[in-house]
């Protein structure tokens, strides 16, 4: 049964570093690819650790040393790796701070040179006259360290998604959260029972969690600006319009709707590329906006895009477009161009609206807002 979890988990983890790899390769994609190749040197390593630990022939004492320390080494690696990936949602204002990742870093070097000294000092563990692995008397570091990172990530993730402003950044914030579920449980159980390989399929599957996250988030985010697209809009829409005819929710939402000004003009003098450059810039500067108002903004394709927004009075509505147009005004002093909006904006009234009407007639205002 160790041979068999351990083979499957490598397997599972090498299609999902192989999928990473294929679809996405941007900077948090290639962390969380290294997060899996960590995982998959780990379970390799217990996997070969099964089949010397305790066997009499020539060289597996020192096979047990080499296996046992890449294990201990990946244990303390892996956590790391995964604190970084996280950090690039939670903290990615920190990701280009060598001195702090080094710092970060630390725990998990100590770790490793114990490991690799092991085989003379015994710290963390050894071999004993049977050839059978034996913890040292610095064992606890590893699970210590381990812990650490990973309870620390998931503290920090739960503390984001307490302040996080919009639905998409909660959901990312809480799923980072849980991944610690099942490896501190199943770690935790085979720190107390050596012998058992239940690490691994916690770890597996955490990263399955992951991946389908990963998956809902291609299915409901924009590519090029990340924020949500229609689909997701539409999912939106559906469950916010359903609470409040249900009484559920007091406050009012209103739907706005904005294009960018002039686009074909920045497309047909500067090129399509500049013109993505402008809608990302565009999509920054409602995220901006929109995350201290705590309203949701969406790319629905082109140079269009919505803004679901719950409040209370319409001054706020026209407070966020005003703070919209100044953040992309920011964003867009050194250009060759100009980057305006245009926004329309309707209020959901449950007597008479469905969705459909809600969208017709904020579609409508933005027209009219268009021919001034």
């Amino acid at each position: 049964m160790y041979v068999e979890m351990n083979g499957v988990g490598i397997i599972i983890t090498v299609i999902l570093a192989a999928k990473i790899l294929h679809r996405d390769r941007s900077n948090q994609q290639r962390l969380l690819f290294n997060v899996h190749i960590a995982s998959i040197i780990l379970y390799a390593s217990d996997l070969l650790w099964a089949f010397v630990d305790g066997k009499t022939l020539a060289g597996t004492s020192a096979a047990n040393y080499i296996f046992t320390g890449l294990f201990y080494s990946m244990s303390a690696i892996c956590p790391y790796l995964w604190l970084r990936y996280a950090n690039s949602y939670l903290r990615p204002e920190k990701q280009g701070n060598k001195w702090l990742r080094f710092f970060c870093f630390l725990p998990a070097l100590a770790v490793t040179l114990l490991a690799v000294t092991s085989f003379k000092t015994h710290a963390l563990f050894y071999v004993d006259e049977s050839h059978c692995f034996q913890r040292g008397p610095l064992y606890f570091l590893q699970p210590l360290v381990s812990f650490s990172y990973i309870i620390g990530v998931s503290v920090r993730a739960l503390i984001a998604g307490k302040r996080a402003q919009t639905y998409g950044e909660r959901e990312n914030d809480y799923t980072i959260a849980s991944f610690a579920i099942f490896p501190l449980i199943s770690g935790g159980l085979q720190a107390v029972f050596p012998g058992t390989p239940l690490l691994c399929a916690g770890m597996t599957i955490s990263a399955v969690m992951i991946f389908i996250n990963m998956e809902d988030k291609y299915i409901t985010r924009d590519y090029l600006t990340q924020l949500g697209n229609r689909y997701w809009m539409m999912n939106r829409l559906d469950e916010k319009t359903m609470r409040i005819r249900q009484g559920r929710q007091q406050e009012t939402l209103y739907l706005l709707m904005m294009d960018v000004d002039d686009f074909k003009k920045i497309n047909d003098h500067f090129g399509h590329a500049e013109g993505d450059r402008a809608l990302v810039k565009t999509a920054q500067a409602m995220k901006a906006a929109c995350r201290e108002a705590g309203a949701s903004p969406v790319r629905i394709g082109g140079d269009e895009f919505v803004v679901l927004y719950e409040t209370e009075t319409e001054k706020n509505v026209t407070m966020l477009i005003n703070r919209i147009r100044e953040e992309l005004a920011d964003r867009n002093r050194d250009d060759e161009y100009r980057i305006t909006v245009s926004v329309g904006y309707a209020r959901y009234n449950p007597v008479t609206m469905d969705v459909a009407k809600l969208l017709a007639m904020a579609d409508a205002n933005f027209y009219r807002d268009k021919k001034r």
